[in-house]
């Protein structure tokens, strides 16, 4: 959801931030019209200045083709930059030499394809500097015709994408004397932060807080330090002049109650140029996110959009999803469009149980935040993802799905806060079908034991990574205890202990053909040692159930890390996956660290069970329902112990303690590494009045294998 856009500086690194803007966010890509074609019959003339900093064309042309541009200024102290782009925003060439100042060029290019091409005139020092004045363009062509600009003619229109690219390409500028102002006030110490993203997709929030010439003005309440409930504010600014036109999204986190956890009552207030639209009032509880949002007309004017708690891992409406889809094949990919009016499309294909699916959405055009939704047959969900890559991006990928059955699957393509969001584009959607008797070709290629179950890891360095495969009983199969009753063998054992290392290691357990026992199976890929090899580590880990791919991805650990999914077989032999990834660090003497920051606690706040000194309760964790939140008053130098044991199943207890604000205060995997699974919290100081929060679950958190029941025990000891 949240990551950090391009920003403006000055000197040099504002010309390298321009330059990743030109790439990431299209800013290359303004009007895209007649009046801003550029040919190589005449110059075109144009001015910068503190309302226009930056000013762009566009010409056709034909792969092969050398072009040259020249831009030059009479005016003294008008300094020129220039940027020649392709559609997809990539940076071809540049000048930005300030020996140079009045001039600037690109010479001799070869196109590397045919289509339109971005030419972008600045002032050398964006929009911070003074200069002012007109400038020409030249563009000189030699070699091949272009082909001729694609004007609509009668009925020759542009394909509906084509249109929304332009539309979106990017944001035009609207001059705003009074500018835009969006204020967030609320009525509780809590922490709360304001998060705005412009047209362009920049975030302006407290750790980003000057962006174009929009300014955070005051991060209040922060940490819980210094917190007033006396009408808190937060807000961001733009300054008079221009602004983008498109659509502002509007975010409230609700990070921390500082004195309790009780709902949050906020108002955003949003006015631009000078006229406020109507407040916007909701609730959050902790670890919720309130979404607004607001476009900015050419003409100045600005309209609300919807607003309201994202609904983040549910649909926010399920009604009409199941009529009225776009058919979608294997191995393609269509192209649409997520605004105000349409805020989510749904696509379908037919597909098999056993089949592995990937689908992944990519935004193309605008600020769009994609999110995608799979619905089985009968309309449940049973996958989404916001981001492909944490932190990293912010398209979509549901990768490596098995689909349960067979029947139509439903895709819904949509954004982060569903109708509550606020971004906006044109979006590429792809949908993928794995082999379900691939195997990578270096697995292939070795003869291994066939079976019923075969799980495989691979990677690349002389590193000691250990394979531990637990069965439905709780039995774990791995290099120390290679074969258990269910039938479970350990085949292959790469590196480990680091003796006789290689840089193609394998690891391999399997299940012999006739014993297929069902139930939820535990994968874990442990980096023991890097066996003095320094070379970050990729593995390959497969699994293959019925002679059928369920599942192969790969992974980056650092040493201690540990990675942990897991895979269910049903009565008839069908198998399906769970979720994956990183759960936490081995530590010597303690085992696996886990983090309690992989749940969502403000979700599960409102149902949380309260206990007091002295109970012992019973639940239950399963697939399903993978954790249990509890509650307790405690005051400042309680000494507390929690207990938790497990009653029935296979069972691998973890515990958390966190404090009333929600900071991780202990973790407990093992109460005695090596010789229990049941998890003991002992002896733990409270360091304040107020309502702490425990958090029962299994190894792994959301990514475990095990399931029972246990009870739960909390103990003042002073």
């Amino acid at each position: 959801m949240r990551w950090m856009k391009n920003r403006w500086c000055i000197g040099v690194v504002l010309l390298f931030t321009v330059a990743a803007s030109l790439l990431g966010v299209g800013l290359a890509f303004a009007q895209s019209g007649q009046d801003r074609q550029l040919t190589a019959e005449a110059p075109v003339t144009g001015v910068l200045d503190s309302q226009a900093f930056v000013q762009t064309y566009w010409f056709e042309g034909s792969v092969g083709q050398i072009v040259t541009l020249f831009a030059s200024t009479p005016d003294d102290g008008l300094e020129l930059a220039l940027f020649l782009t392709d559609t997809g925003g990539n940076l071809l060439g540049m000048d930005v030499d300030a020996a140079t100042p009045g001039v600037a060029s690109v010479a001799d290019f070869a196109l590397p394809q045919s289509g339109r091409y971005y030419v972008t005139v600045m002032r050398l020092s964006g929009a911070q500097s003074d200069g002012a004045g007109t400038f020409s363009l030249t563009l000189a062509a030699t070699g091949e015709e272009p082909p001729p600009a694609a004007t609509p003619l009668g009925d020759e229109t542009p394909a509906p994408t084509e249109t929304a690219q332009a539309q979106f390409a990017a944001p035009t500028l609207v001059q705003l004397d009074a500018g835009i102002e969006v204020a967030l006030t609320w009525n509780s110490t809590a922490d709360l932060d304001l998060e705005v993203r412009d047209p362009f997709g920049n975030s302006i929030y407290w750790e980003n807080p000057a962006v174009e010439n929009a300014i955070f003005d005051r991060n209040v309440n922060a940490n819980c330090e210094n917190t007033t409930a006396d009408n808190p504010t937060e807000g961001i600014r733009w300054s008079p002049g221009g602004a983008a036109t498109g659509s502002y999204e509007v975010i409230v986190y609700y990070i921390q109650g500082c004195d309790n956890n009780a709902p949050a009552n906020l108002t955003l207030n949003v006015t631009v140029n000078g006229v406020a639209l109507e407040p916007v009032v909701g609730t959050l509880l902790p670890g919720q996110e309130f979404l607004s949002s607001f476009v900015v007309a050419a003409n100045g004017g600005a309209t609300l959009g919807l607003s309201g708690v994202n609904p983040d891992s549910t649909l926010a409406s399920t009604e009409g999803l199941l009529s009225g889809q776009i058919p979608i094949m294997s191995d393609a990919s269509v192209e649409g469009v997520i605004d105000a009016q349409n805020w989510s499309q749904t696509y379908s294909f037919t597909g098999a149980a056993g089949q592995i699916v990937t689908i992944r959405m990519d935004a193309v055009a605008g600020n769009l935040d994609s999110k995608l939704f799979l619905l089985d047959p009968n309309g449940n969900v049973v996958a989404f993802n916001d981001d492909a890559v944490s932190g990293g991006t912010t398209n979509a990928e549901i990768a490596n799905q098995t689909l349960v059955s067979d029947g139509l699957y439903t895709i819904v393509a949509t954004r982060y806060g569903q109708q509550y969001g606020g971004t906006q584009g044109v979006y590429s959607l792809t949908l993928s079908g794995a082999n379900a008797a691939a195997l990578p070709a270096a697995l292939a290629a070795l003869d291994l034991p066939a079976g019923s179950i075969e799980v495989a890891l691979l990677w690349n360095t002389n590193a000691d990574l250990q394979l531990l495969v637990r069965d439905p009983s709780g039995s774990a199969v791995y290099d120390d205890r290679q074969t258990v009753n269910s039938g479970g063998r350990f085949y292959l054992d790469g590196n480990v202990g680091c003796v006789d290392t290689t840089t193609n290691p394998v690891s391999y357990t399997y299940w012999p053909p006739d014993r297929l026992p069902p139930g939820t199976y535990e994968v874990e890929v442990w980096y023991q040692a890097s066996c003095n090899d320094t070379t970050p580590v990729t593995f390959n880990l497969t699994v293959r159930v019925r002679d059928q791919v369920i599942l192969s991805t790969t992974g980056q650990p650092s040493p201690g890390q540990v990675y942990l999914t897991s895979f269910t077989v049903d009565v008839n032999g069908i198998a399906s996956v769970g979720q994956g990834g990183m759960i936490g660090t081995s530590l010597p003497g303690q085992g696996i660290v886990p983090d309690s920051s992989m749940i969502n606690i403000g979700d599960a706040l409102p149902t949380a069970i309260p206990i007091a000194y002295d109970d012992t309760v019973s639940g239950t964790i399963n697939q399903v329902n993978r954790y249990v939140v509890y509650t307790f008053e405690g005051e400042a130098g309680d000494q507390v112990r929690i207990g938790m044991q497990a009653t029935a199943g296979n069972l691998d207890t973890t515990l958390f303690l966190l404090s009333p604000q929600g900071a991780q205060l202990a973790v407990n995997d093992d109460a005695v590494v090596n010789e229990t699974t049941d998890s003991l919290i002992n002896n733990v100081t409270l360091p304040e009045n107020g309502t702490y929060i425990i958090i029962a679950t299994h190894y792994g958190v959301l990514y475990g294998g095990t399931s029972g029941t246990y009870n739960l025990s909390l103990t003042r000891l002073n």
